[in-house]
């Protein structure tokens, strides 16, 4: 997409880490439940309607031109404007979520065209993400693809990071939910809520919402990454 500005500061910056960068988590969320999404491997994008009713797409980094994003982004904001007004978000929400397809970095799952796979929503106002159940429903009632939910995992206790690490790396290997002659980039892991938010923490390593990734060692292999 064209830059035509800054990220706005109001919305997170997406960028979960390696679970490995991080092993204390893995001890000090013994015994919670994460859920599971596979990770894809495309390029993110966020689109928002912020307090003012002013819509607006953004890159990893920069703000970007709607017209220059190769999707629907009239159905997008729609969705967007109900679903702020429905559930009185009156600061605004955003949505983001991986675009994959065609000519976006080597379209692994082999897709004839450009989707979105939504990963994520976020309460502009209170600065909170909701949760995984919520972000499921946005999708069902608006007709939006999401990533892919695998399950939920229950953080182990008792047991070393190291094993931890390796029993995650040997779950984050396997087949794409959309193509199962590809090996899926990985599972990312966030901690479950049945609420309408996710659960809101002061976590000293990952900040206010535990979500990590595990990359699939058999990805990196297949893909030399």
């Amino acid at each position: 997409g064209n830059v035509i500005g800054e990220f706005p500061p109001f919305i997170s910056k997406s960028d979960e880490v390696r679970l490995q960068t991080v092993p204390a988590v893995i001890e000090r969320y013994a015994g919670w439940d994460f859920s599971m999404a596979e990770k894809l491997d495309g390029n993110s994008y966020t689109f928002y309607v912020d307090s003012y009713g002013e819509f607006g797409v953004c890159g990893r980094t920069t703000r970007l031109d709607p017209k220059s994003v190769p999707i629907d982004i009239e159905r997008i904001k729609s969705a967007l404007i109900e679903f702020k007004g429905r559930h009185l978000l009156r600061c605004g929400v955003s949505l983001r979520g991986e675009l994959c397809g065609p000519q976006i970095q080597g379209n692994k799952l082999g897709l004839d065209e450009v989707a979105l796979f939504a990963h994520n929503l976020f309460d502009i106002a209170q600065g909170q993400h909701l949760s995984e159940s919520t972000l499921t429903c946005f999708c069902q009632r608006y007709d939006f693809l999401r990533a892919p939910v695998l399950g939920i995992y229950t953080m182990p206790s008792g047991r070393s990071s190291d094993e931890v690490i390796d029993e995650l790396l040997e779950l984050s290997a396997g087949v794409s939910a959309f193509n199962s002659s590809v090996q899926r980039e990985g599972v990312v892991f966030r901690l479950e809520s049945s609420g309408f938010y996710a659960p809101e923490v002061d976590d000293p390593d990952l900040g206010r919402r535990v979500s990590f990734k595990v990359i699939s060692p058999k990805f990196m292999e297949s893909f030399g990454e």
